[in-house]
């Protein structure tokens, strides 16, 4: 056989190939997301204002009524320039996608871990490089073409999940998934709490150097250490990248009536992904905007909000995929429900958010949101044939990539029209009614599950 996968290590020494790359690449993003989002406003506003001196308010008294009048007049455009540049990465690294799972089950997962990491340290370089100008906040989006053209954080995700999926098996696959979800987490929450303190203190330009310097530390690591676990011996593997045979041969695995597929549970499991990367998408892109506006939140007050609820997020990870399950003997189908019903109660509270105790209750009342990915992804690589791994993270990346593009771009629509003091929140009413749409589909797995009998792996190297 030409491919086949291969990994025989130890327990411990498997939690070293994926997870340290992935942790300093999240620091990276956390130090970057909110500031690149005070970037856009403060550089549109310099373009409105065209004087520093009224702009300097957002940064120096960000809760006073100019800085509120001000942020109504900018934040509208900033909104739009933020939603082009989800536009820009999302849609060609959406279509991307699609060759790079199936692939990959051929060829290898590394390969995409290294673009996806070179694409995101390209970004990040070209955000340093053109931070030193003062420039209209349009030409910022030059930095997503390479996340653009190389898949971006595609190939990270379908790598890694790919990765994960090969070496291990059904019993410990969710645990697995909670584990890089609360690593990659923990990540965030570093890069959230460090990053705005450098942004005040140094800049710009040296929190995207900085950034930078995380994502190369990825990509050495990954080149250097992280394993093969596909095995080919061809040796002009990528001249098949784009071959259109890759993409037919994914949706028939996803469509055609076999032996082992479930066509119900797969397609119910890729929408409650691809939802919940909507919602989660929608939430960061407005989150910062409405914070600002609403409760007069500056960048740093607003990281540590995003720290909090990280910490959070982590251990209701950790409760709701350990305990939950050994302790109470809760299947995966009901550990979404529980997350689903979480995000739910959290939506419809900051829908109404008026202090700022309301925000920090609605984050408290969602710890168990984060638990709905690593639930529905595991019981998604049980739908289909272990050998179609990789085509199923694919399809699930291409649409999680895709609708999200046009999820962020609907709440800065709604956002940007029905800006605060409009009361309650459009946009996270939305949101409401987008968790109750996964409650439905988690039903539905829930009784799919029931009948449905998971193919037996013949991964004899799993654990």
């Amino acid at each position: 056989m030409d491919n086949e996968v291969t990994l025989p290590v130890s327990k411990w020494r498997r939690f070293t190939y994926v997870e340290p790359p992935i942790f300093l690449s999240f620091v990276a993003y956390g130090m970057t997301g909110v500031v690149f989002s005070d970037l856009i406003l403060f550089q549109t506003c310099k373009t409105i204002i065209e004087t520093n001196e009224n702009c300097d308010i957002i940064h120096t008294n960000s809760s006073s009524q100019a800085a509120f009048d001000l942020d109504k007049l900018i934040q509208p455009k900033a909104s739009y320039i933020l939603m082009c540049q989800s536009l820009l990465e999302g849609t060609l690294a959406a279509f991307l996608s699609l060759f790079l799972g199936p692939w990959s089950d051929k060829y290898g997962r590394r390969p995409l871990l290294l673009i996806g990491y070179i694409a995101s340290t390209c970004k990040l370089i070209l955000l340093s490089i053109l931070t030193l100008w003062n420039i209209n906040p349009w030409l910022f989006l030059f930095a997503s073409i390479p996340s653009g053209l190389l898949g971006g954080s595609s190939g990270i995700i379908i790598g890694t999940f790919c990765y994960i999926s090969d070496i291990t098996n059904n019993n410990n696959r969710a645990w697995r998934l909670g584990c890089m979800q609360a690593n990659y987490l923990l990540g965030l929450i570093i890069g959230t709490f460090i990053g705005p303190l450098i942004f005040e203190k140094f800049g710009y330009t040296s929190i995207f150097c900085t950034a930078a310097l995380f994502n190369s530390s990825s990509l050495f690591y990954t080149f250097m250490y992280v394993p093969e676990t596909i095995h080919n011996e061809t040796h002009q593997k990528w001249k098949y990248l784009f071959d259109i045979k890759l993409v037919k041969d994914l949706f028939a695995t996803s469509v055609k009536k076999r032996l082992g597929l479930n066509r119900i549970l797969l397609w119910s499991c890729i929408s409650i992904l691809s939802l919940h990367v909507v919602l989660m998408e929608g939430h960061g892109r407005i989150g910062f905007l409405f914070a600002n506006v609403k409760l007069g939140w500056d960048a740093i007050q607003y990281s540590i909000y995003i720290g909090i609820s990280m910490i959070l997020t982590i251990i209701g990870t950790i409760l709701g995929l350990s305990v939950f399950r050994h302790y109470f003997g809760f299947s995966d189908a009901t550990g979404a429900m529980i997350g689903t019903l979480s995000g739910f109660a959290s939506a419809i509270t900051l829908s109404f958010t008026t202090k700022p105790w309301h925000m920090y209750f609605g984050m408290s009342i969602g710890i168990f949101n984060a638990i709905i990915s690593p639930t529905v992804r595991s019981i998604l690589s049980k739908s289909a044939p272990a050998k179609d791994t990789g085509k199923v993270f694919s399809l699930t990346t291409f649409l999680e990539t895709l609708l999200p593009v046009a999820g962020s771009s609907l709440y800065s629509v709604i956002y940007s029209a029905y800006m605060p003091p409009i009361y309650p929140s459009p946009a996270y009413l939305l949101s409401g009614g987008i968790f109750f749409i996964i409650l439905v589909l988690v039903i539905v797995v829930d009784t799919e599950m029931i009948r449905h009998q998971p193919i037996t792996e013949s991964h004899n190297n799993r654990d």
